[in-house]
């Protein structure tokens, strides 16, 4: 490799190639490929490009750059084409690249290259030199500007300098993948015509950048400052007014823009600048007066200053920049300093939480408050000096050495959790806050918080035995219903679900999908009859289903669905006192199935059933036992019949009936076989064989034989 310095000499009509480290001697035959982009025709390209490059439009400098590499790439057959900048702390990124059809771009991994890991090219760049590379092969082998073009498939190339006098912009390149491309003079020429263009439009681009950064800070800066910033011109006329601070004065200000300073601001103020413009400062210099400007109370002190700003260099006129602050603010009277303080005082001593003082270069404690006191058991006033780690166990060294790189860094530390030693000797957990302050003196103090969280961690501990309690309740309840037959289902005070089982997904399997945490109880019912879960219109119960979504759903719901598929299910819906709503969706398809196979046997044969309760007697009586009875027709209230039949029954038998009665209704007895004689008809008596099946509270009697006899005869 070579480095070629830049040349401002006429191209020669046919230039010798650049001599190159490692290249075959002139003696020897090595054979010289001519150069791709034949000088007329590059020099046509180069003028054309140096005028887009320094006028690039409105589509700006990135996309005149991005075209000027592309068209250099395509005319000298090149295979990439390149532009490299250079950052403050010196290391450069590829910002602007073309490639050919076919080759792989780098620019994504060219973001962040060091100038160190390839020496040489950075000292001809930083020298002004071109670096012309033939071929890869003329490096040396232990060169890492070699190892670089052989990881990138590189094997020829030219990089020119991007100068702005002494200091690097950046580079811009022109690759090949092809062996021992002809670099020609003419060429090298040309291309730097370019790289000159190209730093020209970087230079451009950095002072717009840099004119906006300016504009922009001062911009901040004028907005930060607590003063009213004014622009006034030779002849004492306000030209501009860059702030909205002091609104009374920025608003005379705003609206007497043009008009002489005399006839806008008040006449102290007028007065005073009015002397600085008559002998105004020297350049890069500055000038201040105060002025009092007379309230009703007491005067109203400002700060007034102005610096010269030049107007017109050629005529030699200069304005000024005039700065107004109030100093009324800043200057607050002794009494009300001496208020503060008493506020600072009582605040201090007050603190429920330890406050300390101390020294940050020497540890020494200076002050604590009355908590601080009675928590460690000392004053650090009055006691011989202490050092802050006496109040820290032995192994908690880390805090002190934290704080102090936070305070070094930030002015500040915390919040960060330690244990402390009371006066007592016992620990406690504390979390600790500080900052630091620096005193008339210039010593450097530190104010440290310290709040003691026994109480706080001791609820956070109850906290979480809490919820894991509450967990392991959830989990027993979700098991619990989960185990259930039925389908169960909460919902909670706005009509949300909130839990439900498997069983609750199966008896509304067709709208599953909907069933989800949150779902409202009124979509979940319309989505179930638009999905025809009760059936197709005119086939269900509208009417039963239209009560369900009209009624609040904390009133009590007991009913029968009969769902499209033939199933049964026994809804029965509560609210809780805190009006949640608890749901059981049963199932009774098979139990009606069998009630209805019974009552077809019992219909249909020579049985007679009825349903006794001890509370309130016969409740329900069957065709079968009505015409044993010789009662065909309807015999009113029930609860009248049992004593008509007591009184049926013969003398003999009342005994044992009061003793069945007792055994099932008071004994808990589930079964009986009970014989006894009713007189159906004068003298003569129905002899009969009962046994019975409890159904909660009701029994079902049922009497399996029945046959007439005559007086006196024996059952």
């Amino acid at each position: 490799m070579e480095r070629t310095g830049e040349t401002d000499s006429q191209p020669a009509p046919d230039p010798a190639p650049a001599p190159q480290a490692g290249a075959a001697p002139q003696g020897q035959t090595a054979s010289e490929p001519p150069a791709a982009c034949p000088p007329p025709q590059i020099e046509l390209l180069v003028i054309d490009l140096i005028n887009g490059l320094l006028a690039p439009g409105s589509a700006g400098i990135d996309a005149s750059l991005n075209a000027a590499l592309a068209r250099l790439g395509q005319a000298c057959g090149l295979d990439r084409t390149f532009v490299f900048r250079t950052r403050p702390d010196g290391t450069h990124y590829n910002s602007h690249e073309w490639v050919a059809p076919g080759v792989t771009a780098l620019k994504h991994r060219m973001q962040w290259m060091d100038p160190a890991a390839h020496p040489t090219w950075h000292a001809a760049f930083a020298a002004g030199e071109a670096v012309v590379i033939a071929d890869q092969d003329n490096l040396p082998l232990d060169q890492p500007e070699r190892a670089f073009l052989e990881a990138t498939g590189i094997r020829s190339c030219l990089m020119l300098p991007l100068r702005d006098g002494d200091r690097l912009l950046g580079v811009v390149g022109f690759d090949s993948e092809a062996a021992q491309r002809r670099w020609g003079e003419t060429e090298i020429f040309l291309l730097s015509s370019v790289a000159r263009a190209v730093a020209a439009v970087l230079q451009r681009a950095e002072a717009a950048q840099t004119e906006a950064d300016v504009r922009s800070h001062l911009t901040a800066t004028l907005r930060a400052l607590p003063d009213l910033v004014i622009e006034i011109c030779p002849e004492g006329h306000i030209a501009a007014c860059h702030s909205e601070k002091l609104p009374w004065l920025s608003s005379l200000v705003h609206a007497g823009i043009g008009r002489h300073l005399r006839e806008v601001l008040p006449e102290p103020l007028a007065e005073v600048l009015e002397d600085l413009l008559r002998d105004p400062p020297a350049a890069r210099t500055a000038r201040s007066r105060r002025v009092g400007v007379h309230s009703l109370v007491s005067p109203h002190w400002y700060e007034v200053s102005v610096a010269p700003l030049q107007i017109d260099q050629a005529k030699g006129l200069a304005g000024v920049v005039a700065v107004i602050r109030d100093l009324s603010a800043a200057q607050p009277t002794d009494e009300m300093a001496s208020y503060r303080e008493g506020q600072f005082t009582a605040f201090f001593e007050m603190c429920p939480h330890p406050i300390l003082l101390n020294d940050y270069d020497t540890g020494e404690l200076l002050d604590g408050n009355r908590a601080f006191k009675q928590v460690f058991g000392f004053d650090p006033k009055g006691d011989s000096y202490r050092d802050v780690r006496q109040i820290l166990p032995a192994d908690a060294a880390w805090v002190i050495e934290a704080a102090v790189e936070s305070l070094r860094a930030k002015q500040s530390y915390g919040p960060v959790e330690a244990l402390l030693s009371r006066a007592d000797g016992s620990h406690f957990p504390a979390v600790l806050r500080g900052f630091m302050s620096i005193d008339p003196n210039g010593r450097r103090l530190v104010w440290a918080l310290i709040e003691d969280v026994t109480d706080l961690r001791a609820k956070e501990a109850a906290l979480r035995d809490e919820k894991t309690a509450f967990e392991a309740t959830r989990s027993r309840l979700v098991s619990a219903i989960e185990a259930l037959d039925d389908g169960f289902a909460i919902w909670d005070a706005d009509d949300r679900l909130v839990l439900w089982n498997t069983q609750y997904t199966r008896v509304f399997a067709g709208i599953a999908d909907e069933i989800r945490v949150g779902a409202l109880y009124d979509d979940l019912l319309r989505s179930a009859i638009a999905a025809g879960i009760f059936g197709q219109e005119g086939e269900r119960d509208d009417a039963s289903l239209q009560r369900r979504l009209d009624r609040p759903l904390t009133e009590i719901w007991d009913g029968e669905d009969v769902l499209a598929d033939g199933r049964l299910i026994w809804v029965r819906e509560r609210a809780t006192p805190s009006r949640e709503t608890v749901g059981l969706y049963e199932d009774v398809t098979a139990r009606r199935l069998a009630d209805r196979r019974l009552q077809q046997v019992v219909d249909g044969g020579e049985v007679a059933v009825w349903d006794w309760a001890d509370d309130t007697g016969l409740s329900a009586m069957n065709d079968g036992w009505r015409a044993m009875l010789g009662r065909d027709t309807d015999m009113g209230d029930l609860s009248r019949v049992l004593p008509d039949l007591m009184a049926l029954m013969h003398h003999d038998d009342l005994a044992a009936a009061e003793d069945m009665r007792k055994a099932l209704f008071h004994n808990g007895e589930d079964e009986f076989d009970f014989l006894c004689r009713l007189e159906v008809v004068v003298q003569h008596y129905l002899h009969l064989c009962a046994s019975a099946v409890r159904s909660a509270a009701t029994m079902a009697e049922v009497v399996q034989t029945a046959r007439f006899v005559e007086p006196g005869q024996p059952l």
